[in-house]
């Protein structure tokens, strides 16, 4: 009983909850995002694996402490703490997908954003490119008429 120490899960810093917007660079921020994403796996499947290391502890320990009197007590403790650890794992998963999920509508709003520019410019020069096929072929149409009227006199 003096060797069983109840272990804590450390949680992610709020700090690095708050992941902030890089300018928008397309491949840039998918790469980002990427690399949060895969950050986020390791970290998850550390604490999943610190979890059930916890809970393998409890198991490996219930015949020992059945022995000694004070293991359901001790037991009790242990399964609480294991709950306590998946709680907050769930806890931060929850969060780190609500933050992946804004960058994502962010990445998205962006995007839908530099396409209806896009659009936008394509479709000014297009009217641009209208407006002086028309002055070109009024400029022609004059240059013709003045070109026959220099020859008649």
């Amino acid at each position: 009983m003096e060797n069983m120490h109840l272990r804590r899960v450390r949680t992610m810093p709020r700090h690095s909850q708050s992941l902030t917007m890089a300018p928008y660079s397309s491949v840039g921020l998918v790469e980002q995002l990427e690399d949060r994403i895969l950050c986020h796996e390791k970290t998850t499947a550390a604490l999943v694996e610190h979890a059930f290391r916890i809970k393998d502890d409890i198991v490996g320990s219930l015949p020992k402490m059945e022995n000694k009197g004070g293991g359901d007590r001790l037991a009790r403790l242990f399964l609480e703490e294991h709950i306590r650890n998946i709680t907050a794992i769930v806890k931060q998963l929850n969060r780190d997908i609500e933050v992946l999920q804004e960058q994502i509508r962010a990445r998205d709003n962006i995007s839908y954003g530099t396409n209806s520019a896009l659009k936008t410019l394509e479709m000014r020069q297009l009217s641009g490119l209208g407006d002086l096929r028309g002055r070109v072929a009024r400029c022609d149409a004059s240059i013709a008429r003045l070109s026959a009227e220099h020859k008649t006199t």
